[in-house]
């Protein structure tokens, strides 16, 4: 039930149902490092990361999927504001 989509030119959305919000942050961190352990034979000096924005939508407030969007744009900024290859997320304090 998961979803994976290209969102634009270098961000994709994740969309993961019936998780808790620890899961979806330990998640979204493993993937961040995975991406971040990349590394190509042909160019050892590049670096690969991510910066991960994550928004949560609970069963009992009312679907509004601009919001939602809106909130991991929001998250996503404040990781590259942050130095980039973060994972930040609402909440976090």
């Amino acid at each position: 039930h998961d979803l994976l989509v290209r969102w634009g030119g270098d961000e994709f959305l994740i969309i993961e149902r019936n998780l808790g919000r620890q899961t979806v942050i330990d998640e979204a961190e493993m993937i961040r490092k995975e991406i971040e352990e990349i590394k190509l034979d042909n160019i050892p000096d590049l670096s690969i990361t991510a910066s991960v924005g994550v928004s949560f939508y609970e069963k009992n407030d009312e679907f509004d999927l601009n919001s939602l969007l809106y909130n991991a744009d929001v998250q996503l900024s404040k990781s590259k504001a942050g130095g980039k290859n973060k994972t930040t997320y609402e909440g976090e304090i």
